[in-house]
């Protein structure tokens, strides 16, 4: 349930994620394994956002279990018999137990207990069930500081509220900062950005309608610009909920000055254009001496 590496756990978790969900919960029904069908199970972690629940027997025990594998996320343990806790350990995070005084139901204890009645609350000692059975009354609980402190319901109120804010609900992307306008040379560098909104978003940019591969996040840079890098950029960017696409940005890529636009410097050294160099003149100057060597034979 909390893994991506399988089929049930990706899709759990992408839907967790969609959802905002705190608690992630497997809800499954199967043949009853006695005769009475009430079988049921679960499986939670204390302190933790997953919980498995099945039940062969009626949805009313269903939802007993799933009540109590959610108080084990949230942060509850069993009565202090069935925790082997002992009885001054300073918590009172726990199902409260009682005896109960019958035959069959011996004891009587709240929704984290293993007594063999249960009434459908959390421990707490604000509680006071009155039975019409055996017609006593039995508190549900025993408040914090004293031996066998049991008050689930205290314990739920002090941490529900961080719980609840686990995980916070995705929404569809927004664009608040859309990519510029920009103009370059021929071997120039392009850069154009966005900033969007949203959770776990995908970008994705196009240069005249058409995808540009491997452009995928949410800046865009081409290092050495031609003309065919001219055009409307847009980048899409989308999650779970939806996608958004921004406004066009025009990108210009004038031609290099003529002459190349590598040259630097003060004019100096191989290239064409400027003005001839001394060494022209030389050679100029020696061929016309060679020339009038020539007439003189």
């Amino acid at each position: 349930m909390a893994g991506t590496t399988d089929p049930l756990g990706k899709f759990a978790q992408e839907k967790a994620v969609l959802h905002g969900a705190d608690h992630v919960v497997l809800l499954y029904r199967f043949a009853s394994l006695v005769d009475d069908g009430l079988y049921a199970f679960g499986l939670a972690y204390v302190n933790g956002q997953h919980a498995c629940v099945g039940s062969g027997g009626s949805w009313g025990i269903f939802y007993d279990i799933l009540a109590h594998e959610l108080g084990h996320n949230i942060g509850l343990r069993h009565d202090r018999i069935e925790a082997k806790a002992p009885d001054n350990d300073g918590k009172y995070n726990y199902g409260h137990i009682d005896d109960y005084g019958l035959e069959r139901y011996k004891t009587i204890g709240d929704i984290m207990s293993y007594a063999d009645r249960i009434v459908k609350v959390f421990s707490s000692p604000e509680i006071v069930f009155d039975d019409p059975v055996t017609e006593k009354s039995f508190t549900m609980g025993v408040p914090a500081g004293q031996p066998k402190a049991a008050d689930a319901t205290r314990y739920i109120r002090e941490n529900f509220a961080k719980k609840a804010a686990y995980r916070s609900e995705v929404a569809a992307p927004a664009i608040t900062s859309h990519p510029q306008n920009t103009t370059v040379t021929v071997g120039g560098i392009i850069n154009m950005s966005v900033t969007a909104t949203g959770g776990s978003v995908a970008y994705q940019w196009f240069l005249n309608g058409n995808a540009i591969s491997g452009a995928t996040s949410s800046t865009y840079s081409k290092s050495y610009a031609t003309a065919a890098d001219a055009g409307a950029y847009t980048v899409s960017v989308t999650n779970a909920r939806g996608s958004a696409t921004s406004n066009p940005a025009t990108a210009t890529v004038n031609p290099a000055p003529a002459g190349g636009g590598n040259s630097g410097g003060n004019g100096g050294g191989g290239g064409g254009g400027g003005s001839p160099s001394l060494w022209f003149f030389g050679a100029m100057a020696a061929l016309a001496g060679i020339r009038q060597l020539k007439r003189d034979r």
